[in-house]
């Protein structure tokens, strides 16, 4: 078996290389205009500290219905959805806006990454401020319990001062 030799026109083979050369410079620009965010889209969004203080607000609300322990679950959503919306109201915006910033910041994912950054940042400091207070109030309540009281030794002389429980009548 011999062969056959096909022989291709020169033209015809340039074509084919400056298709493919096109093709994925076609392709690469499509590429790299997609991960661009769109100009006249990053108008309507929130700003990252905007939508950072609505996420957190979003997700303390989320945890206050968990805490609840609601037992029907439509109760629990009601509830959600009253407290999204006085989120939003809070921060002058509305449902859309939120779920266009969100689908943006979902697109640019270091954008987002910092938001969740601040976000866990300020659940964190929010979280130690309350567990501080809880333990001063704690303290504060363990201090009523005690009295104060100067001892006295066996030759009735005054001593340092001592806790001493006091009794409740």
């Amino acid at each position: 078996m011999t062969k056959k030799l096909v022989i291709i026109p020169n033209y015809v083979s340039l074509f084919f290389v400056f298709f493919k050369f096109c093709g994925c410079s076609l392709l690469l620009g499509l590429f790299f205009s997609a991960c661009q965010p769109n100009n006249q889209e990053a108008k309507n969004i929130l700003s990252p500290e905007k939508m950072s203080s609505i996420l957190t607000d979003l997700h303390l609300a989320e945890a206050y219905i968990l805490e609840s322990r609601y037992r029907n679950e439509d109760t629990a959503r009601v509830a959600y959805t009253q407290l999204e919306k006085e989120v939003f109201k809070k921060y002058k915006t509305d449902s859309l806006t939120y779920a266009k910033s969100y689908r943006f910041y979902a697109r640019n994912v270091t954008e987002l990454n910092e938001i969740y950054n601040a976000v866990v940042d300020t659940l964190s400091y929010r979280e130690s401020v309350a567990k501080a207070k809880e333990q001063k109030k704690d303290s504060l309540q363990n201090k009523k319990k005690f009295k104060f009281t100067r001892g006295k030794d066996s030759t009735n002389r005054d001593m340092s001062p001592k806790m001493i429980r006091e009794k409740k009548t």
